[in-house]
Parts: C-alpha cells; sequence; structure tokens
C-alpha cells in the first residue's frame, strides 16, 4: 500500500521512480540487504534468548529511538509536537513494562 501512495505522490509531483544508474541501484540492493535482511536475522537469532515482554518492549522502542538518532545523527529539524509524539510513546512504553513487572512480582 505504502509503494502505492508513493508511486501516486511522485507521478503528482512528476517525479520518475526509475533508477538511473547500476550504482544506484547497487546502494539500494546494498541497503536491502544489509540492514533489513541481515538485522531481521539477527534479531530473530537473539529472540529465543530474552524473555517475551522484553522482547516486546525491544521492537517497540526500534521506531522510536530509530526517529531520536535520526534527529541527532542528522540534524533533522523536530517540531515541539514531534517530540511530545515521541516522549509519550517512549513513556507508554515505559508505563506498560513497569506494570508487566509489577504484575509478575504479584503472582498475576
Amino acid at each position: 500500500m505504502h509503494a502505492a501512495l508513493f508511486r501516486v505522490e511522485a507521478i503528482v509531483q512528476g517525479q520518475s521512480l526509475a533508477i538511473p544508474d547500476l550504482r544506484n541501484l547497487l546502494i539500494i540492493s546494498a541497503y536491502g540487504v544489509g540492514s533489513q535482511v541481515a538485522g531481521w536475522c539477527l534479531i530473530s537469532k537473539g529472540l529465543p534468548n530474552i524473555s517475551v515482554s522484553l522482547t516486546g518492549l525491544l521492537l517497540l522502542l526500534q521506531p522510536a529511538f530509530s526517529y531520536l538518532w535520526e534527529a541527532i545523527l542528522f540534524s533533522r529539524k523536530i517540531s515541539p509536537l514531534e517530540v511530545m509524539g515521541t516522549g509519550l510513546v517512549l513513556i507508554s512504553l515505559y508505563l506498560g513494562n513497569i506494570s508487566s513487572i509489577n504484575q509478575k512480582t504479584r503472582g498475576d
């Protein structure tokens, strides 16, 4: 679905999605294999070694931290609303994790 919407936006703006040369094709392929496939292989290998709740927490934190790292490492300009949204996500994840820890200690 995202690809279709991206294509529609490209048409509206009069942009081409054609890959211009072999170098760019190799860069895109390396990104796909390197960061996506290898990353998920490492995640899948590590999942059996940690608890289910920690696994869920780490997988939910990944997008929020990616956003923060983009702002820090690439000097992305972020609005106060985006900061509040990211903070809300992080606080919610923290509260959800604390809640599950409290339930385990009470024996529920």
